[in-house]
This record gives structure tokens, sequence and C-alpha cells, in this order.
């Protein structure tokens, strides 16, 4: 019974946010951005380069910068979303440092995310993403119907997500020259519990992002997703009674505390959360 209410409303969201979307027509810009229309652009007023006055040359700079993008998409999907999520990553890394207390922001940190972002995290989840539309949802016309979306988002948090990140766990525990037993130990110590703070961000996350977000901006969606996960997994550290000051992103003590003679905690779990899914 409860199940059945629960989906029940559900789907009464899911029709109520495709009413707005329908009204507002994001469904129809959305996808002309996909397919690198100049005429979608033109439909959204501050996406007017040609008409746009002087004093908006902001805005056109970022329209122009945007219709690259959404080229740059369809050109070469895989390696723009590999840059991509590796400077969203990179980015990440610094705000989560600043947030944190870390005692500052090192450039080692700084590239190792980036590397992460364009090796692994990027080509993994634009994989990750065409497989799931395109193979195992690939002969269902409607995608945006509750039982799809629903199957994706099952798939993606209890199938992809736990080993993506015992997989982040290893890579920046291994570039931070931990051993593989030292990076073994924390996984099975705490991937649990970051997976339990990964559902309640990135399960309505990623409903918004199989619903209403096209595969090619996927990734996009989970990148900026993603650093609200870490802001939120810093937050959580702290109103637990963890000093601010607890370790930078990478997992690194801080000054403050190495004079206290405390273990590192596991600040370096909020990255690994897929700044992806990182859709």
């Amino acid at each position: 019974m409860g199940t059945r209410l629960m989906e029940s409303r559900y789907v009464s969201l899911l029709d109520r946010a495709r009413q707005v979307v329908e009204r507002e027509g994001i469904f129809h810009r959305l996808a002309e951005w996909n397919r690198g229309s100049a005429s979608a652009a033109s439909d959204v007023p501050w996406l007017r380069p040609a008409d746009a006055p002087s004093s908006n040359w902001l805005r056109t700079v970022l329209a122009a910068a945007w219709r690259q993008y959404l080229d740059r998409l369809q050109t070469n999907p895989m390696v723009t979303k590999a840059i991509t999520a590796a400077i969203i990553s990179a980015l990440s890394d610094v705000g989560a440092s600043q947030v944190s207390g870390g005692g500052g922001v090192t450039a080692r940190s700084v590239m190792h995310q980036f590397g992460i972002g364009l090796v692994i995290r990027g080509p993994l989840v634009h994989y990750f993403h065409t497989f799931l539309d395109r193979v195992v949802f690939g002969r269902v016309m409607d995608q945006s119907r509750a039982p799809v979306v629903i199957g994706k988002v099952l798939i993606d948090q209890f199938l992809f997500a736990p080993p993506f990140t015992a997989l982040y766990f290893y890579v920046i525990g291994l570039l931070e020259d931990k051993s593989l037993r030292d990076v073994t130990r924390k996984v099975r110590r705490e991937l649990l519990d970051v997976m339990k703070s990964n559902w309640l961000i990135w399960i309505p996350a990623n409903l918004i992002g199989y619903y209403a977000i096209p595969l090619e901006l996927r990734v996009l969606w989970g990148n900026v997703v993603g650093i609200l996960w870490t802001a939120i997994l810093i937050a959580k550290v702290r109103r637990a009674g963890t000093t601010p000051a607890v370790t930078d992103t990478a997992g690194r003590e801080t000054p403050e505390e190495r004079k206290r003679g405390r273990p590192a905690a596991a600040n370096s779990a909020a990255n690994g959360g897929r700044e992806q899914n990182e859709m």
C-alpha cells in the first residue's frame, strides 16, 4: 500500500512538472539546443546576440559560448564531456577546500581532480548514460515515462554508483600515495555511509535528469549537482561536531588536525559522488 501511494505521488509530481515545462516550452528549447540550432537561442530573450544592446555584451559572449558548447557536444561528445567534467571537478575541489577551511588549495589536489574528471569521470559517465538510453531502454519511444525513469534511477544508483564511488576512493587514495591495503580498508569502512548520503542527493537529481535533461547534457547536469553534493557532505561533517578544518577534498589532514593528533576524516568522500552523474 505504501509503495503504491509513493508511486502515485511520484506520477502526480511528474505530471505537474510536465505541465510546467510544456507550458514554458522547455522541452522544445532543450531539444533544439541539443541539435545546435541557433533558432532555439533566439526564442530566449537573453540569448539573442544580434539584438542584445552593447551593455549586455556578457550575455552575448555567454550565448555564443553556449552555442559553441552544444555544437561540440554533437561533433565530439565524449571529449567535450570529459573536458567539462575535468574543469568542474577542479573547480569543485577549490570550492570545497575553501568551504571546509582546509588550509588552502594545493595545485596537486586540483590537478588530481582535473585528471580524474578528464580520464575517468567524464568518459565513464558519458558511456554509461549512452548505454542506458540507447541499449537498455533503446526500444522505448517515450523515455520520460515514470516506469522508465524509475528503472534508470535504480540502475544508476544501485548498480553503477557504488562501484563508481569505490573506484574514486581507490584512484584518489593511490594518487595520494596511500597503500592499496589502506585504501581497501577505507572503502570497506566508509562506502556504505557515503552511498547513503549519495542516494539522498542523487536519486532526486537523477529523477530530474532522466525525466527532463537530454542525453547530451546529462554529464554537465551531474557535474553541477556534484558541486552541491560536495558542499552538503562538508556541511554534514561539520554538523556532526567535527571541527570545520577537517581535511581538504583529497582527504589530507589539515594543519589544525595534525596539531590535535587526530586522524583525517573522510571528507574525500565529498568528491566520491559523481560530479557526473555528472550526467
